[in-house]
């Protein structure tokens, strides 16, 4: 078995005895103890007060209830969005630091290592539960039980880019980056620069492949897209004059994240994206069907309902109905667009979409002059048992 699916066995829950231990709440606290530990040794290092590195560190736990609290009365819904909490905790630590009449940076540095720390660990919390989960990709990881734990059913069984374990992978180098900054005496503020910079160019990438449709988009980039882009346009114009110190590497990569997310809001301006996660949603609501209630062995029936919809968020069309004429489990999938004809270019990817959606073995997709993608899958069988990767 890979790592990928050894890490997948991890479940959304652990039994202890007779009671049940949620995955996410054990890999969150163990982020906090592993990420105090991190912090306390950096601010050693670097030889600042216990007294108030411990104050920082225990300030971390109210900050989190009340980015919570806040986001929950604002939103109606109760999640933790580690952007805010990251942000709100940084501005805290300064605050504590200016009242106590130390220099803030050296804190802001370790305490910028210690929540990329509390990341790393909780992330894997996140794959384990199936929130935070990913597009559809045929070497993802799929699975049943994390349903009851945080993943929608419609993509129970689908097979998901791991998002959370790359997010995880960026969170542990920027942490690395940052505390062999500290650890090698880098100028005062380089770790909070590096730690930021090298966290937000990554997650502007991880993003693309997440598939979340609550999360929110302002001008074709996610929040988190946005929030990334901001911060490395502060720090990129930090480094340009210099702040904390000249780091080349630094300032390309801030920047180069600003001008994606520049051409990337042009992009969708001109034009959209394909699915877009909403819709991604509404089409594998209108599947989940196909591949999670059928009998065994798979077949569709003449009598089955032929569902459809309309994703009105954008304008996208689907329509999937039985043919079994053509034989057991085969079906068509048909897409289409109210303010632009569909292309061949776009037959492929609807293809692979409706195939990974459904279940099939097999898909063919077809682009007709009218600007209808008509996809073509076979094979569909139900998908059972733990979560497996490929």
């Amino acid at each position: 078995m890979t790592l990928l699916g050894r890490l997948s066995q991890l479940g959304p829950e652990w039994r202890i005895g007779a009671s049940h231990v949620n995955t996410y709440r054990v890999a969150g606290h163990a982020g906090l103890l592993l990420a105090s530990a991190v912090a306390l040794s950096l601010a050693h290092a670097r030889g600042l007060s216990v007294v108030l590195s411990v104050v920082v560190l225990l300030a971390g736990y109210p900050t989190i209830v009340a980015v919570t609290f806040v986001r929950k009365l604002i939103t109606g819904r109760e999640r933790l969005a580690s952007f805010h909490v990251a942000i709100a905790y940084l501005l805290a630590v300064g605050g504590i630091a200016r009242v106590a009449g130390a220099p803030a940076l050296p804190y802001l540095d370790v305490t910028a290592v210690g929540v990329l720390t509390v990341l790393v660990v909780g992330r894997l919390g996140c794959f384990a539960t199936g929130c935070c989960y990913g597009r559809p990709h045929p070497r993802g990881v799929a699975g049943e039980a994390h349903v009851r734990a945080g993943l929608p059913r419609s993509m129970s069984g689908v097979r998901l880019v791991p998002v959370q374990l790359l997010d995880a992978g960026v969170a542990g180098v920027a942490a690395s980056a940052g505390a062999a900054g500290i650890l090698m005496a880098a100028p005062v503020g380089w770790a909070l620069a590096a730690c930021t910079v090298l966290y937000a160019a990554g997650r502007f990438v991880v993003e693309f492949f997440r598939a979340e449709p609550h999360r929110r988009h302002i001008g074709g980039l996610s929040e988190a897209q946005a929030i990334s882009a901001s911060l490395c346009l502060i720090f990129g114009l930090a480094l340009w004059v210099g702040w904390p110190t000249d780091s080349p590497w630094l300032w390309a990569i801030a920047w180069s994240t600003v001008a994606a997310a520049f051409v990337r809001v042009l992009r969708a301006w001109a034009r959209p994206d394909l699915v877009s996660v909403s819709e991604l949603a509404h089409v594998a609501h209108l599947l989940a069907p196909w591949r999670t209630t059928p009998p065994t062995p798979f077949a569709l029936r003449a009598g089955d309902p032929a569902p459809s919809a309309s994703l009105a968020s954008r304008g996208l069309m689907v329509s999937a109905s039985a043919v079994p004429e053509a034989g057991p489990g085969v079906g068509v999938v048909s897409f289409s667009r109210c303010e632009r004809p569909l292309h061949r270019r776009d037959a492929g990817r609807l293809g692979r979409l409706a195939q990974e959606l459904s279940g099939a073995s097999r898909a063919h997709a077809i682009a007709s002059a009218a600007g209808v993608v008509h996809v073509v899958v076979e094979g569909m069988t139900h998908r059972t048992g733990r979560t497996d990767a490929l």
